[in-house]
């Protein structure tokens, strides 16, 4: 005679841990998916601010942006230096704006947060002459800044055409023995440059 295997036993707690489990995971996953969503929507890359950089023992970095349209250069040294004006006629200010060729910089101290926009105007290398991203990292390059430790980085749109450029521009500064980093970002939504507790450090590629 063959008898009949008794249903197994299912302790309700144990089973209600076991739904805790599973919806506290799928709670995380959907958490993760939503913070991904909004960071595609709207890319921003997050670095050192130059006041830190310039301290960093590591590297010195000559920035630029780089849309479909072209590569701009991001002449932070004029930035600082016309903040500086602006401080001293504005001591109090919790936040100060000053402008270069190609951007516009805002500068809030309480949180020491520099945030950069490319103006809408016609960048100043294109891929007709490529030889002025050179020209303008070699002319940029402190006089005192150890060549093992000086680089270009650059702000990369995340289209096809910039990426292309980008790479074409890096080509070019390989060539003078200049070492090169990137970041995608969008430069026209703007790029912020965070404190020290909140930056990812710039770096060259290996």
């Amino acid at each position: 005679m063959i008898k009949r295997r008794r249903a197994a036993f299912v302790d309700p707690a144990n089973f209600e841990s076991f739904v805790d489990v599973v919806c506290n995971l799928i709670g995380g996953l959907l958490l993760v998916a939503g913070v991904s969503v909004v960071a595609v929507q709207d890319p921003v890359f997050e670095v050192f601010s130059p006041v830190e950089d310039s301290r960093m023992e590591e590297a010195v970095s000559v920035k630029f942006a780089v849309t479909e349209k072209g590569i701009y250069p991001l002449d932070e040294n004029a930035a600082f230096s016309r903040f500086h004006d602006e401080e001293r006629r504005k001591p109090e200010a919790e936040r100060l704006t000053v402008e270069t060729d190609f951007c516009v910089w805002v500068l809030h101290k309480k949180i020491s947060k520099l945030v950069c926009k490319l103006k809408d105007r016609s960048p100043s290398i294109t891929e007709k002459n490529l030889h002025g991203v050179s020209d303008a990292a070699l002319t940029a390059k402190p006089i005192a800044a150890d060549s093992r430790r000086y680089f270009a980085y650059f702000f990369v749109s995340p289209d096809d055409t910039s990426f292309r450029l980008f790479r074409l521009a890096r080509r070019v500064l390989w060539k003078e023995k200049i070492k090169v980093g990137w970041g995608p970002v969008d430069p026209q939504k703007g790029i912020v440059f965070a404190g020290i507790s909140a930056g990812v450090r710039l770096r060259p590629q290996e």
